[in-house]
């Protein structure tokens, strides 16, 4: 028995060798097979990277002279490249070097006019590289010194970033522009007309000029404490406008967030035009009382802006909309108020924009009066209309600056000191720019509100 068994075990050792033969012969025959029925051309393999162009020239640089710029770059190693093309943009000339050429000069050009060039590289496969571009001016040298720059201005664009503009001298061989601020400096090409750079804003900010042969002017300097907007805005009572002008070679201020009464209103149009309007509402809840005792009044709430660049805060400003013309001159908020005799009234708990002036009871000789600092837009002649509760008519009188003394009239019809109505009252002529205006009261027990501004139209 136990023979038989070992004759079965040889067999089955034997068949299963078999198997493992044949069945990979098998396999390949069904392959080829498969080959033949469905036979397609194969393509010899491209050498490596073969349609790849050669790389552009390294260390590309030019130079003017008199009359002539000459180029220089990096030798390439002996025999990897076939030839170097150098075209003039400007004339379309073009000079083909060997493969191994690392300088050429163009002569016969016109000093001080730009010359842009254009550099490629040729492969001992013929094939060129997408090419570099570089720009020279000729020039004839000297040792004169160019002129200073002229009406620099610098903008405070934050606790360390200040940003310069200005006018280029008339000198035509400005190569470049070096500016300094504190111990740090940046150089800009002579086509550049402005600059930002980081460095300590309480030290001045320098310009200098330096020619093409290497001649600085004298520094031009300034502080770096200009706005970078100016705010303009005025108020009715119940609409608040802010006009925000920017310069608009400053495009690193991208966006506005504007900020009244605790409400954020976000500039909604990109780029930023020269003058952005955002209106909004007045919030006549605001208290006019800075103390608890309601002795001294406050100011209208200031609008802040704050400047944006690429999302981040740059700085921040304040603006008093109210004393404009067009606007509102909202009396109780005087620069100067004469107080002789004269009360800050505190209507509906002393909201801002409903107090008003009253019991004009004069003790001496002195006038009572308030000094209004006010902007006028642009010129005009004015409509002015007082509001004011009174027992019967009364005169005031309205003056700018140092001229003459204009007088107003109230009307009949108010029939008590929180019951105001409007009196039609002079004309103004007026120029655009900032003014101060004095408003003189009558004596008595009546009270003014607010000095409305209309432009009249013609």
């Amino acid at each position: 028995m136990n023979f038989l068994l070992e004759k079965q075990v040889k067999i089955g050792r034997i068949i299963s060798q078999l198997i493992w033969i044949i069945l990979p012969l098998v396999s390949l025959s069904f392959i080829l097979q498969a080959c033949d029925e469905n036979k397609f051309p194969v393509n010899p393999v491209p050498d490596q990277f073969e349609f790849i162009p050669p790389s552009d020239v390294n260390m590309l640089a030019a130079k003017g002279g008199d009359g002539q710029v000459t180029l220089t770059w990096d030798a390439a190693v002996e025999n990897t490249l076939k030839a170097v093309h150098v075209t003039n943009k400007n004339t379309g000339e073009e000079k083909v070097l060997s493969g191994t050429a690392s300088e050429i000069t163009f002569t016969g050009l016109t000093n001080y006019e730009k010359y842009t060039f254009l550099v490629k590289t040729e492969s001992l496969k013929e094939q060129l590289s997408y090419g570099a571009t570089i720009s020279a001016k000729p020039f004839a040298h000297d040792n004169v010194k160019p002129g200073k720059v002229i009406n620099l201005v610098g903008y405070k664009l934050g606790e360390s970033i200040a940003f310069a503009v200005w006018e280029s001298p008339e000198d035509i061989d400005i190569e470049k522009f070096v500016v300094t601020l504190g111990n740090e400096s940046v150089t800009v090409d002579g086509e550049s007309t402005f600059a930002t750079i980081n460095g300590n804003i309480n030290m001045p900010l320098k310009v200098c000029a330096v020619d093409y042969s290497g001649n600085t002017s004298d520094a031009t300097e300034t502080m770096a404490d200009a706005a970078v907007v100016t705010i303009d805005g005025f108020d009715n009572g119940e609409t608040e406008t802010v006009l925000i002008h920017k310069d608009p070679i400053i495009s690193a201020i991208d966006g506005y967030v504007i900020t009244y009464f605790n409400q954020e209103y976000k500039s909604s149009t990109s780029p930023l035009p020269e003058i952005y309007t955002q209106t909004m509402p007045v919030d006549n809840d605001q208290k006019l009382w800075l103390d608890d005792a309601k002795t001294k009044g406050s100011w209208l709430e200031p609008v802040k802006v704050t400047l944006l660049s690429k999302g981040k805060e740059i700085s921040t400003y304040e603006y008093l909309t109210y004393n404009n013309i067009p606007g509102t001159l909202m009396l109780t908020h005087a620069t100067v108020l004469n107080e002789e005799g004269v009360n800050v009234k505190r209507n509906n708990d002393g909201k801002s924009f409903n107090s008003n002036l009253g019991n004009f009871e004069n003790k001496g000789s002195l006038p009572i009066y308030g000094l209004y600092d006010v902007n006028v837009y642009e010129d005009g002649d004015y409509e002015t209309v007082m509001w004011f509760s009174a027992n019967g008519t009364k005169t005031y009188t309205i003056t700018i600056d140092d001229g003459p003394a204009i007088e107003g009239r109230t009307a009949e019809g108010s029939s008590g000191w929180d019951n105001y109505i409007e009196a039609p009252s002079p004309v103004l002529s007026l120029t655009k720019g900032k003014h101060q205006m004095k408003v003189e009261f009558p004596s008595g027990g009546h009270n003014f509100k607010k000095l409305v501004f209309r432009k009249i139209e013609k």
